[in-house]
């Protein structure tokens, strides 16, 4: 039995110029061949494998990097030039965008002002929002513009 053990030995030892097999060597060719094939088949298994998970973690890396946000909206009730893309850090800066990273078109069914808005930005990742305000930009920080006037705000994300 052992001998035909022997013939699994893939690390011969090489006894003053003759190459021979020994039990030991086959043992430990059948042992890391298991193993191996464990190993890939956990890996697989894990790989294949659904984990839902129930909960959110923020991320806590530094402000360095960039996230790159794309947005493609269409506004059906408002013309484009009352919409305006603008973007508050925590640092209390606003920024108004140029006209290169936000483009819009103006939905031409000649039954409605609608407004197609799209465009991409990349943004630090550090506090704050951005928000598509519906006014010239020097009065996009007040909280009522037209009082008494409703609007209609409807759009599709």
């Amino acid at each position: 039995m052992f001998a035909s053990l022997k013939r699994f030995d893939i690390h011969v030892k090489t006894v003053e110029g003759v190459n021979q097999q020994t039990i030991v060597g086959a043992l430990f060719t059948i042992f890391s061949t298991i193993l191996i094939a464990v190993l890939i088949l956990s890996e697989v298994s894990y790989f294949m494998k659904i984990d839902v998970v129930s909960r959110m973690l923020t991320d806590k890396s530094s402000g360095v990097e960039a996230v790159k946000l794309e947005f493609d909206l269409q506004f059906y009730d408002i013309a484009c030039n009352r919409i305006n893309f603008i973007q508050e850090v925590t640092r209390g800066t606003v920024h108004i965008h140029e006209p290169g990273v936000v483009e819009k078109f103006a939905l031409d069914d000649g039954v409605t002002l609608g407004c197609h808005v799209r465009g991409a930005n990349l943004i630090d990742k550090v506090g704050g929002n951005f928000r598509f305000a519906i006014a010239p930009p020097e009065l996009s920080n007040n909280r009522q513009i037209m009082p008494g006037q409703s609007s209609n705000f409807s759009h599709v994300v």
